[in-house]
């Protein structure tokens, strides 16, 4: 499942996650994806679980011009 579109088509999520900033972008097998645009670079979130250590998260760093 590589194609965002695909994923988003996997429904609703599945994990709670409270953060109002992220946006929901679908699942991967049995995990939640959450992206969110900040200011200088853009999170990746993967939920695993409803409990508050139940993530991992990466960063991309938004190229300046």
């Amino acid at each position: 499942m590589n194609d965002i579109n695909a994923m988003k088509s996997a429904g609703i999520p599945r994990w709670k996650h409270d953060c109002t900033q992220c946006q929901f972008v679908g699942r991967r097998r049995f995990e939640d994806v959450y992206v969110c645009d900040k200011d200088n670079f853009i999170e990746v979130v993967i939920r695993t679980s409803s409990e508050g250590a139940g993530y991992w998260s990466s960063v991309v760093f938004k190229k300046s011009v």
